[in-house]
Order: structure tokens, then sequence, then C-alpha cells
């Protein structure tokens, strides 16, 4: 069972006043149900740490969604003016960039949708009837 904020709090608390090990304090709280190694974890990491805060730094890395780097994509995926058929693809946006696809998708497509909104993409009532 994952352990939240508070739970970690009482850990740390019942860890610093009595010293009980991973077992005991599972003991201590048989209603919360929480696995034995994930309390010997967090009690790892207080040891070392005295901290249930998680590592600065630590977690996943949202590196690619610069605002230069949205303008790079921005600009492969919608043709150009006058220039038909030069949009590129994500394939050759990632080979351009350096960004990968699933990202390419994750920012590039709000680009598209913007795009459409804003109409520039879209057919006027005209050119549907045709």
């Amino acid at each position: 069972m994952h352990l939240t904020y508070e739970d970690k709090a009482s850990i740390k608390l019942v860890r610093q006043q009595k010293g009980l090990g991973a077992k005991r304090i599972c003991k201590e709280f048989p209603n919360k149900n929480w696995a034995v190694s994930s309390v010997k974890d967090l009690l790892r990491k207080i040891d070392k740490t005295n901290s249930i805060s998680r590592k600065v730094g630590s977690g996943w890395k949202r590196t690619v969604r610069t605002t230069q780097n949205i303008e790079r994509v921005a600009e492969l995926i919608c043709s150009q003016e006058g220039n038909p058929g030069s949009s590129k693809s994500p394939k050759e946006i990632q080979k351009l960039t350096g960004i990968s696809r699933t990202s390419d998708r994750g920012f590039g497509g709000s680009q598209r949708q913007s795009v459409y909104l804003l109409g520039q993409s879209r057919p006027t009532t005209d050119q549907q009837s045709h």
C-alpha cells in the first residue's frame, strides 16, 4: 500500500521516539496495512537523511518543454504559407530536433490544435460545400 505523507510522518515520529523497527511499527498500526518492505525502505531513508521528503531533482525530467523547442516543433508541424506540403512528420521532426516522437506528440499536438482553433488550417464553408 502507498504511504501517504501523514503515514511517513507518523513512522518517522515513532522511529525517533521509540526506535522501533519496520516489523514492530507495522504491528503498532495494524489498521494501516503497510507493507513491511515499504516501511523498511522509509526507515532506511529516515536514518540516512533524517527526512521523509523526496530528494531534490528526483522524478521525471521535464527539460524538453522549453519555449524554444515548442516553437521549433510548431514551425516544423505547420506548412509554411505558400509552400503546401512543407510540414514534417513526427519521425522527421525527431530527426531534425532530437526530440522523441512521444514528446513531440505531447506538445506538438497542442500546437496543431491551437493552429486549427485559430482557423489557419480550417477550410472555409465555401470550400466544404464543393
